[in-house]
């Protein structure tokens, strides 16, 4: 499903699934050679956000949003908008690409081939249980999705306690069990109640964790984890 691409010492995928749209540049970043995307921009980070603009997106400034472990749902209706809260994007613009930042956490790409719109989503332990992506699914108004998971920390490592569950998220302790929660079971529940089709879900089945260590793992590497990055484009129309 995922597809390997190198170049320059940069490692990256993409699916598949969603290259085989032809709608749809997507890409998920790797730790090779240190490919960190998160820090100061007039640092390393910045550098290789520079690099990732070249190498994905033709040289326009990838979106990143500013994440915030919630549940904000965010059009991009404008190249090079400053960035702002949200963790979830989504896009009918072509050339406008996306980005979200992860080490653990599920990022999801959407994309409905119908409508030709696609949204790139941070799904944390607390976007979920806040119903992110049923809410950016929603914000979509789709025709079908077609929808990929990415590298994240799965139920295999994925310890924590049972306090995650106050706050009123006691109906996602069925994915609970041994001490270790799956996020991803729960991620793609989500997916089938929002009407996503059973065949149109395509899960990396990678753990950050302990899937060879090729992404960035926060549980793995602590505070000095560094971030990948998730995103997309839509393409221009041929002959465009």
């Amino acid at each position: 499903m995922l597809v390997r691409h190198e170049s320059g010492g940069i490692r990256w995928y993409s699916f598949a699934p969603l290259d085989e749209l032809g709608f749809l540049a997507n890409w998920v970043t790797t730790n090779r050679n240190g490919f960190n995307l998160a820090g100061p921009p007039d640092g390393t980070a910045g550098k290789n956000r520079s690099l990732a603009n070249e190498l994905f997106a033709g040289g326009r400034k990838i979106y990143l949003p500013v994440q915030e472990h919630g549940v904000l749902v965010r059009e991009l209706s404008a190249d090079a908008e400053a960035a702002a809260p949200a963790d979830a994007v989504f896009t009918s613009r072509p050339t406008t690409p996306a980005g979200v930042l992860t080490a653990d956490c599920l990022p999801i790409i959407l994309a409905d081939p119908a409508k030709k719109t696609a949204a790139v989503v941070h799904a944390g332990r607390k976007g979920i249980f806040g119903g992110i992506i049923g809410g950016t699914i929603s914000a979509m108004k789709p025709r079908r999705v077609v929808a990929a998971l990415g590298p994240a920390i799965r139920n295999c490592c994925y310890e924590v306690g049972p306090d995650v569950f106050d706050g009123g998220f006691d109906a996602f302790k069925k994915y609970y069990e041994r001490g270790r929660l799956d996020l991803i079971k729960a991620a793609l529940d989500q997916l089938s109640a929002a009407g996503v089709a059973a065949g149109d879900v395509h899960d990396s089945g990678i753990c950050t964790h302990c899937g060879g260590g090729e992404f960035y793992s926060f549980r793995r590497e602590g505070g000095s984890a560094g971030r990948f990055m998730t995103g997309l484009m839509i393409l221009p129309p041929v002959g465009g």
